[in-house]
């Protein structure tokens, strides 16, 4: 009886969460853990076809870090600490993703040659 009710609040939860996201693209930090998990619940599918992962981001725009960690990448950037209650960790998320954003978007930098400068 446990397990039958665990499952329908699964299902109901996940249910939820489609709703929430209305088909938008899903954000988060290893998106590949989090998709996988809300995938096995029936309606799982439904909730976004796109998921953005700012954990494979990350490795991409700021390949120097020593961790690519939210809570490392977060208490590195100044952005709002990671606690792991859902609040707080999306307004972390939020942080990092504009500072991926601008990462990502900056132009590549020029070398002597393009830019006739000599060093």
């Amino acid at each position: 009886m446990k397990t039958l009710r665990a499952h329908q609040a699964q299902k109901e939860a996940v249910a939820a969460l489609a709703e929430f996201v209305g088909g938008l693209p899903v954000l988060a930090h290893n998106a590949t853990f989090d998709r996988t998990f809300i995938e096995r619940v029936p309606g799982g599918t439904s909730v976004s076809d796109t998921w953005i992962d700012t954990l494979a981001l990350s490795r991409i725009a700021l390949p120097r870090l020593s961790s690519h960690k939210l809570s490392s990448m977060a208490e590195a950037f100044g952005t709002m600490k990671v606690t792991h209650r859902a609040s707080d960790d999306v307004d972390a998320l939020c942080g990092m993703w504009r500072i991926l954003l601008f990462r990502t978007h900056e132009p590549a930098p020029r070398s002597s040659r393009q830019t006739g400068i000599n060093a």
